[in-house]
């Protein structure tokens, strides 16, 4: 393959990359409409309009044979009894009073779960960090645009303007990082505000940020390739 084929490819590249990166601007750009309307049916009808109880069952086994325990019918009824005297908590949900009852091979926990509400302006909060989600992950597609672009137009690689839109598309991810911590913030405090029973959670992505990082060690190891192909044909 010569250079000329090379640079050929590269280009085809990036006109299907270009059109794939616009007809994903073009869903988020829909997503948002629909999201930002339904956001503004969720807080224009009253707070009341619709409640959605929740209540689940909690059971857990536990298997004494597999351990090769060996207890009498007593000890394991003790040992039921005694669990029946605290509350049970899994997974951030608290139940109820918990009741250990003796199996064939062990005990065995249940407990009835805590009733949760959740109303129209719970799920508000939701639906803003999905807007904030989707303009970043759109700020990033437009960035991907613009690098394909200038895959699609360039003479070679090394070529400034492809730098240039590498290194944006790695700024863009870090803006996809901070839009997600931005999204749990503000579901939070929304939550917190309109329907009085918000909970802070901040989850960050490490992988987008690995990608981030190695983005912009690549666009490092073409800035050197450029440098060697000016030194090159400035000797020739």
């Amino acid at each position: 393959m010569n250079k000329q084929e090379a640079v050929g490819k590269i280009n085809s590249m990036g006109k299907a990359g270009r059109i794939i990166a616009m007809i994903f601007r073009v869903v988020m750009i829909v997503g948002l409409v629909i999201i930002i309307a339904a956001i503004i049916s969720v807080y224009a009808m009253p707070k009341d309009f619709v409640k959605i109880s929740v209540r689940g069952d909690a059971v857990v086994s536990i298997n004494l044979d597999s351990l090769g325990v060996d207890l009498s019918d007593d000890d394991v009824q003790r040992l039921a009894d005694s669990m029946s005297k605290g509350t049970l908590e899994l997974n951030g949900v608290m139940y109820g009073k918990a009741e250990g009852t003796q199996t064939d091979n062990g005990v065995s926990i249940s407990a009835v779960g805590e009733t949760v509400t959740l109303t129209l302006r719970d799920m508000g909060g939701a639906l803003i960090a999905a807007v904030i989600s989707c303009a970043s992950a759109l700020v990033v597609f437009i960035f991907v645009g613009k690098l394909f672009e200038a895959f699609e137009v360039c003479a070679s690689p090394f070529e400034e303007g492809v730098l240039k839109a590498m290194k944006n598309f790695g700024y863009s991810l870090i803006f996809l990082v901070a839009g997600s911590i931005f999204a749990d913030v503000a579901q939070g405090i929304l939550t917190s505000v309109f329907a009085g029973n918000g909970e802070m959670s901040i989850h960050i992505d490490f992988n987008i940020i690995l990608i981030a990082m190695t983005i912009f060690g690549l666009t490092y190891i073409f800035r050197y390739g450029a440098i060697l192909q000016q030194e090159s044909d400035e000797t020739i």
